[in-house]
């Protein structure tokens, strides 16, 4: 419970006014419930869990932040995923718990691998 409380204003900020009409928050849903909007989903960006694998499996072109796991070990399972890894990392040198491994992955590159795979 605590973990959520503190992204509750990381996904306030992220569903701002403008798009929030678009946005669903999986936050107080099932598995059961969440499966089929994904499935009606473009494509799906996330970092490395669970809905990345689950999302792929149904079909969808998926991007995923690793900063936190080896590239090797989970982003190569399915050409459906594409991996965007931090800054002066290979997907060779990506490990378990990868020290600021979130503050080296930008907006823009997450944009841009979203712009490459839309394409």
């Amino acid at each position: 419970d605590e973990i959520l409380k503190n992204d509750n204003p990381l996904i306030d900020k992220i569903i701002n006014p403008s798009i929030r009409k678009k946005c669903i928050s999986f936050e107080n849903l099932s598995i059961t419930e969440i499966l089929p909007i994904i499935k009606n989903c473009d494509f799906y960006l996330e970092n490395d869990t669970g809905f990345l694998y689950l999302s792929c499996a149904l079909g969808l072109k998926c991007i995923a932040t690793f900063f936190n796991f080896p590239v090797l070990s989970y982003g190569t399972c399915s050409t459906n995923i594409a991996c965007v890894i931090p800054r002066s990392e290979t997907m060779k040198s990506t490990v378990h718990d990868l020290a600021l491994g979130r503050e080296r992955i930008s907006v823009e590159d997450v944009y841009n691998k979203a712009k490459e795979l839309l394409n």
